[in-house]
């Protein structure tokens, strides 16, 4: 019988085989640098969204504050992902 465990610790390992055996970024200073192909990835995806929300915003809006309001909700927390994300990815620091 198989328990709902033993294939989440499968699916874990396999998980951390495919996309954890290199890092994908490098901290320099107080910034994260992509190093991989699927840190580069991520990063464009995240800028590219952010580019979008800002021009979305920013058409329908009547002055600077209102396009900084608009855009906040969106581009925050998905900045707050890319840190995340270069955190648990990155090379440890020596």
């Amino acid at each position: 019988m198989v328990f709902v465990s033993d294939i989440t610790n499968i699916f874990c390992k396999i998980c951390y085989a495919l996309f954890m055996k290199k890092r994908w970024f490098k901290e320099v200073g107080l910034i994260y640098v992509p190093i991989n192909w699927k840190g580069f990835l991520i990063t464009g995806f995240i800028a590219i969204f952010c580019i979008n929300v800002f021009l979305v915003i920013d058409a329908n809006s009547h002055s600077a504050s209102d396009t900084l309001y608009g855009v906040f909700p969106y581009v925050i927390p998905a900045l707050i992902i890319l840190y995340l994300i270069a955190v648990k990815t990155s090379k440890p620091r020596k």
